[in-house]
């Protein structure tokens, strides 16, 4: 389970040893500037969440009526 089912409070909150274990896991792709993405992405998405509280009214605010 390379990111723990893509859970975003697990996923943002990795650490450099998380990513040096994703690194060297063969499951998945180990592109540095991917793994780095989806921590980054995970992180981005509790930003908004704290903001808008889902995502789904964060995209309907910002892109569906732009």
């Amino acid at each position: 389970m390379a990111y723990y089912q893509f859970d975003i409070d697990t996923v943002a909150a990795y650490s450099e040893s998380d990513l040096e274990r994703l690194l060297s896991d063969p499951g998945i792709i180990r592109n540095k500037l991917k793994v780095n993405a989806a921590i980054y992405n995970a992180q981005q998405l509790l930003h908004i969440k704290a903001e808008y509280v889902n995502f789904n009214d964060w995209l309907y605010q910002n892109h569906l009526f732009n």
